[in-house]
């Protein structure tokens, strides 16, 4: 037969049990997380050969500026 005291000190052990897993569990999730942000961090170097490729303000690079006088279409594309 089981004591009272027996039960009591088996509940406070899985307690314990719980309560260190639910801190491994926040830890591991930290652990991966940091993990995670560092494998996607992309250096200077991409980000400045990226921006380089895109076209100026208003939607022209330099050598695509429409010459005066000349009419520029704005026709969405897609259906109507």
């Amino acid at each position: 037969m089981t004591t009272p005291a027996a039960r009591d000190n088996g509940l406070r052990r899985l307690s314990d049990l719980t309560t260190w897993l639910g801190v491994g569990a926040v830890a591991a999730t930290g652990v991966f997380a940091g993990l995670a942000a560092h494998a996607s961090h992309t250096t200077t170097g991409v980000t400045s050969r990226t921006a380089t490729a895109l076209p100026a303000a208003g939607g022209f690079s330099a050598g695509q500026a429409p010459t005066a006088g000349v009419a520029t279409s704005h026709v969405r594309s897609g259906s109507s």
